[in-house]
């Protein structure tokens, strides 16, 4: 697989908005209902984002846009538009430059070619998947008022390509935090796959996926496999899980037992492994 890097500020501010309005529970009621109460500036950015959401493919397209990918001419046009709208509203803070960016790019890098192979061979192995030819991948600053180092990841999709947008901390160690910026990779790469193969519910409700792939990385199974996170057992896998993704609670908790079990060795992918104990409505092709 090759990794295709496409670091740029408006890459960045796009990637402010999805984090503002993208994942469940990121917006609270008011933001929601009168933005306008927040101010002018915040009023003009949920302009931008409802845009963006309007496009033929909502933010795929923007990244797809912002990254070189071919588009049609009217959402070029719309999208050449709203990066417009995205220079003038969203600030980048100075301590985002390409010198740090850079260098999180070339230690992740360094970090792939050495396990390349054995990536491949336990993605194979657990989701009976082979990687794909190429993925792109967006590195931009975000600052974390929890400590965090290195946290957000997006996935951005067509049939033909993966976009994933990846953020980090300004003062990222780049010895202590790689390892976990690219286990979130990981999971990435695991949502666009399934994408791939016509795995991916599109209106999941019980939120499946994320609590299945949580079970594998950033935390868990894969990871440790890889040397990329600490020998945890499932139930210690879960609580940090639902620490960062409440929403997958309940999942997560009816996944446990069954996980418990798969971590301690398996003999098929968690495909054949899951149809057989329950949840096979979720899985609408078996590898």
């Amino acid at each position: 697989m090759k990794l295709l890097f496409k670091n740029s500020d408006n890459i960045t501010r796009a990637t402010y908005l999805y984090n503002s309005f993208g994942p469940p529970n990121a917006m609270p009621l008011v933001a929601k209902r009168a933005p306008a109460l927040l101010g002018k500036d915040f009023y003009e950015t949920v302009k931008i984002d409802f845009k963006i959401r309007n496009l033929e493919n909502g933010y795929t397209s923007i990244f797809m846009y912002l990254s070189g990918e071919k588009l049609s001419e009217k959402t070029k046009a719309e999208c050449e538009e709203i990066t417009r709208k995205l220079e003038k509203a969203i600030y980048i803070p100075k301590e985002y430059n390409a010198k740090l960016l850079k260098e999180v790019e070339n230690k992740f890098k360094e970090l792939y070619t050495g396990m390349e192979a054995r990536l491949a061979d336990e993605i194979k192995d657990m989701f009976g998947f082979g990687l794909p030819i190429y993925t792109t991948i967006a590195i931009s600053g975000a600052f974390y008022t929890d400590g965090k180092h290195c946290s957000g990841s997006h996935l951005f999709s067509t049939p033909d390509n993966l976009f994933i947008t990846l953020e980090v901390s300004y003062n990222i160690d780049m010895k202590r935090d790689m390892d976990t910026l690219f286990s979130v990779f990981i999971h990435e790469l695991l949502h666009g796959l399934m994408g791939q193969k016509g795995l991916r519910i599109k209106r999941d409700g019980d939120y499946f996926e994320e609590a299945l792939l949580d079970y594998f990385a950033p935390y868990g199974l894969l990871a440790q496999k890889l040397g990329l996170a600490r020998v945890e057992s499932a139930e210690k896998c879960y609580s940090v899980n639902i620490r960062n993704r409440p929403y997958s609670r309940t999942m997560g908790q009816r996944l446990l037992p069954y996980m418990k079990e798969y971590y301690k060795g398996h003999d098929s992918t968690v495909w054949r492994y899951l149809a057989k104990r329950g949840f096979k409505k979720y899985i609408k092709t078996v590898f």
